[in-house]
């Protein structure tokens, strides 16, 4: 987690950790009240996406397409047995530290929850304006089939959402 808040870099020039990227626009899509104007999708060589609903949020998977990490409003979580837990600086005998405050079951049940409705609002946006999708890059240039693999993802993850182990 970044100490000092900036403009993130341009994901689909820099972000070479993907191998496969895809950067939408997107119009209807809104999470927790807070509009999303574009989504960048990145997938590693290894089969991991990252989704990025602008700055406002961040999902990681793992290779079964498990959340991993999420990151949302200045917060880092990660997966832990399970549960989301909360990764919090702190400062004790003038030394940082990473303090793990578990969530409650009932917050993972509702972010699991939103999550899900983000998912669906993105397919059905995306799905609205198959005819002119607002396709803002791709790399590499030829790569197609990102966007379908994408569409998949998203359409698997608003009916199943887990958190890793």
């Amino acid at each position: 987690m970044a100490i000092n808040h900036q403009k993130r870099e341009n994901l689909l020039q820099e972000s070479t950790a993907y191998s496969r990227r895809i950067l939408l626009k997107l119009s209807n899509v809104s999470f927790q009240s807070k509009p999303v104007g574009e989504l960048f999708a990145g997938c590693r060589p290894d089969g991991r996406w990252s989704l990025y609903f602008d700055e406002l949020l961040v999902i990681q998977f793992d290779r079964e397409e498990a959340i991993r990490r999420l990151f949302y409003d200045g917060r880092k979580y990660v997966s832990a047995r399970g549960c989301l837990v909360e990764m919090v600086q702190a400062q004790k005998g003038g030394r940082v530290q990473l303090l793990q405050i578990p969530q409650e079951v009932a917050l993972a049940t509702r972010w699991t929850g939103e999550l899900k409705g983000l998912f669906a609002l993105s397919c059905r946006d995306l799905a609205a304006s198959k005819s002119e999708i607002g396709l803002l890059g791709i790399v590499p240039e030829n790569d197609q089939q990102v966007l379908v693999d994408l569409l998949a993802l998203l359409s698997r993850k608003q009916i199943q959402l887990t958190v890793g182990a």
